[in-house]
């Protein structure tokens, strides 16, 4: 068994997606790139992560999120204001540690 807190997507468009999913990868560091700004051609975002395990896609996923303030991890509201684009944001120790117990297939269930 594995827990640790988290911030979800922020509500309304980046919420969470919820469903049943699977975990399509766990190959570790990866750069997270954003949709286009149709203003500047340019990503919204461009994230390095040291720890990326997808299960919608490639689209959305577990990873580190070292940009996170370290003390909204234990604040349960925290996704209301600082929630990702619809990832689950883990602290760099708590995704190293998923990262090193899961495997590619296994499932997962989001829900509110």
């Amino acid at each position: 068994m594995w827990e640790a807190n988290f911030i979800s997507g922020k509500p309304g468009e980046d919420a969470t997606p919820e469903g049943v999913w699977q975990i399509n990868s766990n190959d570790g560091a990866s750069k997270l790139i954003g949709a286009k700004d149709p203003e500047t051609g340019k990503p919204k975002y461009e994230s390095p992560v040291s720890y990326w395990m997808p299960f919608e896609g490639n689209m959305v996923g577990f990873h580190d999120a070292t940009w996170q303030n370290d003390k909204s991890f234990d604040d349960p509201n925290s996704y209301k204001w600082c929630g990702s684009h619809g990832c689950i944001n883990l602290r760099l120790a708590d995704a190293k540690a998923l990262h090193d117990c899961i495997k590619v297939g296994l499932c997962v269930v989001v829900h509110s």
